[in-house]
């Protein structure tokens, strides 16, 4: 296990539904400055303050470039365990040179039961 910090370090930050925007809004490439300033050696992306896949591959690319000038590795985290859901986010990862896909059972109206659940996993496995 490594020092990190994720998005949820700063989810304030980023500016959250019904709340006032932050005077100074994060981006991605802010935190990605944020821990190389502080020699942070990992950055978790987390899907719930920054959804991904809405961004563009160039931008992801843009994204994984940015981390490695500045020595920063990547994970991203997404929520659910459905294999659609992860099969996206690994090619998310793979775009950005992503070491890890972090996830959660539960997500985007999936709420699977475990054996559901280890089965999905088991199906996207080899992909992984």
């Amino acid at each position: 296990m490594r020092l990190g910090i994720s998005t949820c370090t700063y989810t304030w930050n980023f500016g959250r539904k019904n709340y006032p925007l932050p005077r100074n809004k994060f981006t991605v490439d802010t935190l990605l400055d944020k821990a190389a300033s502080y020699s942070v050696p990992v950055l978790q992306i987390l899907e719930n303050i920054i959804p991904l896949h809405e961004f563009s591959e160039e931008a992801l690319i843009d994204i994984g470039h940015h981390a490695a000038d500045i020595g920063v590795e990547l994970e991203i985290g997404t929520l659910g365990i459905v294999p659609s859901q992860l099969r996206k986010y690994l090619h998310i990862a793979k775009l950005m040179g992503a070491s890890l896909v972090r996830t959660i059972m539960d997500g985007a109206g999936a709420h699977p039961s475990v054996p559901q659940g280890a089965g999905w996993i088991k199906d996207v496995m080899p992909e992984y």
